[in-house]
């Protein structure tokens, strides 16, 4: 688990450097595989949020608030939602859109940007691609690790 959020800290620095077509979010993303692991999950994804924030956009409290809410929302999804391949690509599309709407209305309520629909859009549209291919590699990954550590097997497709 730790291993995944380092891995996600260094991709989202490299790429969001080295490219403007796609906005990683891949921590933010992590936090879906990371759910599995229940134990302790609120407070790894605060961690990671604070984390976040300090690193790449020195508002760890928005990045805070902004992980809570989603790690929240994952939570009551899959509380509901059985978890498989599909259900963790429709919860980090609503994730992505989640974490950047937050981000947006309180950064042009606090007048730090200015209101622009279009920027949100492409922020959230950004993002979608380049996070379910990494969310894809990431399940795969990790599923046949907790397969190998545990003795509950989990499936790839329920």
């Amino acid at each position: 688990m730790i291993l995944l959020i380092i891995i996600s800290l260094i991709f989202d620095g490299l790429l969001s450097s080295f490219s403007n077509i796609f906005i990683p979010l891949f921590t933010l993303s992590s936090l879906v595989i990371i759910y599995k692991k229940k134990k302790n999950f609120i407070w790894y994804s605060l961690i990671i949020g604070l984390l976040y924030g300090i690193i790449f956009t020195n508002m760890f409290l928005l990045e805070l608030i902004s992980y809570y809410l989603c790690s929240i929302f994952i939570v009551i999804y899959f509380d509901k939602m059985k978890y498989n391949l599909m259900n963790t690509f429709l919860i980090t599309i609503i994730n992505i859109i989640l974490y950047r709407t937050i981000n947006f209305l309180i950064l042009c309520f606090s007048r730090i940007i200015k209101f622009n629909i279009f920027l949100l859009f492409k922020s959230i549209y950004s993002s979608i691609l380049i996070n379910l291919i990494y969310i894809a590699i990431m399940y795969f990954v990790f599923i046949k690790i907790f397969n190998k550590s545990n003795k509950k097997k989990y499936k790839l497709y329920n």
